[in-house]
């Protein structure tokens, strides 16, 4: 149960920092470290690379829930007529 808590809040960080990287980069909002400005393009960078890993850990976890379903699908119900034959 650890894993998959753990897969949920890694996704939702990354979510969290490709939307400020593609806010950034989209209405031009300035970063200055020190005396280094950063250019718009490492934005960019900065919004794919998150984003990969947010649908990579969104789906990680789409597959679980198919592999539930799955095994929950493949339940047999018996009857309880059936059980005293």
């Amino acid at each position: 149960m650890i894993t998959k808590g753990y897969i949920y809040i890694s996704g939702l960080v990354f979510f969290c920092v490709a939307l400020m990287h593609l806010y950034r980069a989209i209405f031009g909002v300035h970063l200055q470290i020190g005396n280094w400005i950063a250019p718009q393009s490492i934005s960019w960078g900065g919004f794919i690379v998150p984003a990969v890993l947010f649908l990579w850990a969104y789906g990680i976890t789409q597959k679980k829930k198919k592999v539930i379903l799955k095994r929950i699908s493949e339940v047999e119900i018996v009857s309880p007529k059936a059980l005293t034959k």
